[in-house]
């Protein structure tokens, strides 16, 4: 009778393992399918990284300073990000779904006029807690990852870019 529990608990076992052990290798090339970020165990997406003028002069060059990000800008933020893609959506053939949804990482400036800039990097999947502190470099992923820019003082999104497919 032990026995047969135990072989009963072995099978349950076994049958339950594809569901809980197997890893999924994911190509950053070809994103996931477009709501696998909607599921995702990360309660948090948003990372505030503070600029660096030699890490991030391809973004800002070194007469920006850093600045900082509220909660009620990245709530106007995440507004112009909707429009801005609604827009590109209407002519896209990978089109992006649900922005609201994707991880974001701020680096904050201020110009030499006093205007808050604020670029976004977007992205539909992380791997570990790495994209909180560091700009990850994907090569293509379609839509899944996007970057845009945003001049906080003005309202206004530009410098728009979603990765090429590959």
């Amino acid at each position: 009778m032990k026995c047969v529990k135990l072989i009963g608990l072995f099978s349950l076992l076994v049958l339950s393992l594809p569901a809980f052990s197997q890893t999924e290798e994911i190509d950053l090339r070809h994103p996931p399918v477009a709501n696998y970020y909607l599921n995702s165990k990360y309660k948090y997406r948003y990372a505030i990284l503070r600029f660096d003028e030699i890490r991030n002069k391809n973004l800002f060059d070194k007469s920006y300073k850093a600045s900082a990000v509220s909660l009620n800008e990245i709530k106007e933020i995440e507004h112009l990000i909707k429009k801005q893609v609604s827009v590109f959506n209407r002519t896209a053939i990978d089109v992006i779904v649900k922005p609201e949804k994707y991880f974001k990482q701020f680096i904050a400036v201020t110009n030499s006029k006093g205007e808050k800039l604020v670029w976004v990097n977007c992205l539909c999947e992380v791997f570990g807690d790495v994209w909180k502190k560091r700009i990850p470099v994907v090569n293509d992923g379609g839509s899944c990852f996007f970057q845009i820019k945003i001049n906080m003082t003005k309202k206004v999104a530009y410098d728009f870019y979603v990765n090429g497919l590959g």
